[in-house]
């Protein structure tokens, strides 16, 4: 049974995380929108321009483009400024493809969580939030007031994986090495909604 304060959302990849959410209502394309070498948001024309995705735990409705996603956010794995996890409304193949990749090349990932609408509405920018397995989302109390501009730390997260080759180390320290993400709702869903249709 769920309790007050949490989340049962849809485990895509499976995984745990904890960290601040930085949230937007708007979609995200990666490509262009997110520097790999920084974990920054790029797309000058997004709520979340300026802020940075490495080390939280990022939120949004989907993701805009086409596979290239998988390609920058694999990269961005690679120099410890990835997200730690994604949470979304619609299931994203594209996200679940780098996390996966990612892992299968550096040995460090990212879970993703799909939601409802409805539940998405429920988290808050800049709060706290821990991901645990099987889809569970545990929802803390911030200082942030909901909305889609991200709070002020604009300092890439700790955990750094910049060499070349695949390490042991995991990216996030609140990410276990010790289990692979499992792409649990991948083979009988839709194609992922992150459609090249509106990437110009």
């Amino acid at each position: 049974m769920v309790k007050p304060g949490q989340i049962q959302g849809r485990m895509v990849v499976d995984g745990e995380a904890s960290a601040t959410v930085i949230k937007s209502s708007e979609p995200l394309s990666f490509w262009g929108g997110y520097d790999q070498a920084t974990g920054e948001i790029i797309d000058r024309r997004h709520p979340l321009s300026g802020q940075f995705g490495a080390g939280k735990i990022m939120a949004i409705p989907f993701t805009r483009g086409s596979s290239t996603t998988s390609s920058i956010l694999i990269e961005a794995v690679r120099a410890g400024v990835a997200p730690v996890g994604l949470i979304t409304i619609r299931v994203d193949s594209f996200l679940a493809l780098a996390s996966i990749v990612a892992d299968e090349m550096y040995e460090a990932s990212f879970p993703l969580v799909s939601v409802s609408s409805d539940d998405f509405e429920r988290i808050t920018n800049g709060s706290r939030v821990s991901i645990k397995r099987g889809g569970l989302i545990i929802l803390e109390q911030g200082d942030t007031a909901p909305g889609d501009t991200a709070p002020g730390d604009t300092v890439p997260g700790d955990t750094e994986l910049r060499d070349t080759e695949p390490r042991d180390t995991a990216l996030g320290d609140t990410v276990p090495r010790d289990t692979a993400p499992r792409a649990t709702e991948l083979s009988d869903t839709e194609p992922s909604d992150s459609a090249p249709r509106d990437q110009k």
